[in-house]
């Protein structure tokens, strides 16, 4: 818990560290009052911080404590409203409403009216939660696969153009389980990301292996592999996984995010196979403790009418195409032209406990996954995700 001290009226962010949007504890006294305690929410909005929420006086009356502040080196308030419920206000059955236009305080009761005279009561704000903003990419890259060495350029160029905070990468190549040349060189030529490849498929005794990799643009604090279940003997039948990075977000946040790729027939025993693993990975992401986010991200080879998807839904995972754009089909498969189109590739989510998480918006690399010269880049158009997601902050 991070203590801030602001010093004008019942609320002052002149403290730059105090613009950060937010969720805070606040405490303070307004002559005639008394003391209040309460929490608010401080969010940027039109160039501008507006807070609100609700308060509690000392004896025991609700209250509200609301306004809007020009941020800046030496932050202005530009409105303030300080509400109290009870007094004579509560006795003729309305509140009591203090409001302060910039630096000079002003009041307009709500059947009730009060003047005070000191204009510089302290408060104590404490932060208790901020709000992180994120750009995620899954992207299919097709392994190597249709002239790798002529598509690496391009696919690491989709990726930098994107310029997403961490990417999800499924059908990347390793000459060893746990190394990857063609990932740790994509995320050179894409930005300078941080790692981390797993390999589930070995494609003969001395290698190589197909699996699934995260980027990201922050340290990589911790990781797991985790093998999916297997199903028949066929065509798109080899061992798949789950690989997931814990990743050290710069304000101390941990996000934990996996990367995976499910079984690809379309018979009845393939779409139960999905559900399986789709099962599988969400049983994995709730014992991970300790993150701020959860993210499963990449191809589910599954549509949003399917088992797989409802999986998905029924364990609590927020698919954030949808919510960000909800009604637009998104397809990201069957860009070559085979098959009829279908989205398959989702970035789920889940925040702990009641954290507040939005999805602000959704696109895909594109339109199509074709260079401005028709070259290919991949089988499957990129999707990237922007969200924003509350985290605690300090004990």
């Amino acid at each position: 818990m991070k203590p801030i001290a602001l010093a004008l009226l019942a609320v002052c962010l002149a403290s730059a560290s105090a613009q950060e949007p937010g969720r805070y504890q606040v405490s303070g006294r307004e002559p005639g009052w008394g003391a209040f305690r309460g929490e608010v929410v401080l969010e940027a909005s039109g160039g501008r911080l507006r807070y609100a929420g609700a308060v509690r006086w000392a004896d025991g009356t609700a209250g509200a404590l609301r306004g809007a502040v020009l941020p800046g080196p030496a932050a202005a308030v530009l409105t303030e409203e300080l509400v109290r419920s009870g007094g004579l206000a509560g006795a003729l059955g309305g509140v009591d409403v203090r409001r302060r236009v910039g630096a000079l305080p002003a009041f307009v009761g709500n059947r009730a009216q009060a003047s005070y005279a000191d204009a510089n009561q302290a408060a104590s704000w404490r932060q208790r939660s901020r709000v992180l903003r994120l750009r995620v990419m899954s992207f299919n890259v097709l392994g190597f696969k249709a002239d790798w060495l002529g598509r690496a350029g391009r696919v690491a160029k989709a990726i930098r153009d994107a310029n997403p905070d961490l990417v999800c990468l499924q059908e990347t190549v390793g000459q060893t389980r746990g190394r990857s040349t063609q990932v740790n060189s994509l995320a050179k030529r894409a930005g300078g990301y941080r790692t981390r490849f797993e390999g589930y498929r070995k494609y003969s005794f001395l290698g190589p292996w197909m699996g699934n990799a995260v980027l990201s643009r922050w340290r990589i604090a911790d990781f797991a592999r985790v093998p999916l279940p297997r199903g028949p003997k066929g065509f798109g039948d080899y061992p798949r996984g789950l690989t997931w990075a814990r990743v050290a977000h710069p304000s101390g946040a941990l996000l934990d995010v996996g990367s995976l790729h499910l079984h690809q027939r379309n018979e009845p025993a393939d779409r139960a196979l999905r559900v399986e693993q789709a099962r599988a990975a969400t049983r994995s992401g709730s014992q991970r403790a300790g993150a701020a986010l959860r993210l499963l991200v990449g191809d589910y080879n599954a549509r949003p009418t399917s088992e797989t998807y409802r999986a998905m839904r029924d364990a609590g995972w927020r698919d954030l195409w949808s919510e960000a754009r909800p009604g637009d089909p998104g397809y990201t498969g069957s860009v070559l032209g085979v098959g009829s189109p279908k989205r398959i590739d989702y970035v789920f989510a889940r925040p702990p406990g009641n954290a507040a998480l939005e999805a602000l918006r959704a696109r895909l690399v594109g339109p199509r996954t074709r260079g401005d010269s028709g070259e290919l880049i991949s089988d499957h158009k990129a999707l990237v995700v922007e969200l924003s997601v509350e985290v605690p902050v300090g004990p």
